[in-house]
């Protein structure tokens, strides 16, 4: 099947998330098993939801489980400032775009990441359509996400190609919803005939 769509996750696939890995490493480090528990469950409502970042600090602290100092480390884990591509980026999806393809974005990521993307010209600009999970009240690896996707775009399933770094919610969130996919495994951690360690291998692959 000739594919329409190629839909990318954007942390780890298109955008480097190698500083929120290391604060994120850092803040598990420094949180309770019940501290992380509740970081992550706020989180992943936060990321389900349109509500600013002042909104989701607010509701860690009123938790009363997290003293001044965990609340910063917090608060500076789930900033970002600036969105860094990757290298190869660029040149793939204009070589995609060149071949054809309609070229999308599904990412689980919260309001505040959605006014960086804006300001991303030269990626934003080769791109059709960009779908956040907090926009749509759900996120991956549910099928209700990608289904919302496909029936936005107009497509069937098989007829979408979705790449993306994460083996759960990209890579299974999208095979569960009867759409291929791909994984990219920067640091070959996985070992499957459907991966990529570098986006620029996808050019030859559809």
């Amino acid at each position: 099947m000739e594919y329409k769509y190629i839909i990318f996750d954007c942390f780890g696939t298109l955008v480097s998330d190698d500083e929120i890995n290391i604060k994120g490493k850092l803040l598990r480090e420094k949180l309770s098993e019940t501290e992380n528990l509740v970081f992550v469950a706020h989180w992943r409502d936060w990321h389900r939801n349109s509500y600013l970042l002042e909104k989701f600090i607010g509701d860690i602290a009123d938790t009363g489980l997290f003293n001044d100092e965990k609340i910063a480390l917090i608060k500076d884990r789930v900033t970002i400032e600036s969105l860094s591509l990757y290298e190869e980026v660029l040149p793939t999806l204009r070589s995609l775009k060149e071949k054809g393809y309609k070229l999308a974005i599904l990412s689980n990521a919260p309001p505040s990441v959605k006014e960086l993307y804006k300001n991303k010209k030269d990626l934003n600009v080769l791109i059709e359509e960009v779908f956040w999970s907090c926009d749509l009240g759900c996120g991956k690896p549910e099928k209700q996400i990608f289904k919302v996707v496909i029936d936005s775009l107009k497509c069937k399933a098989d007829e979408v190609l979705y790449v993306g770094d994460s083996y759960e919610n990209d890579y299974l969130g999208a095979k569960n919803a009867g759409i291929d996919s791909i994984l990219i495994d920067r640091q070959k951690r996985f070992n499957l005939k459907n991966s990529i360690e570098d986006l620029s291998e996808l050019i030859d692959l559809v």
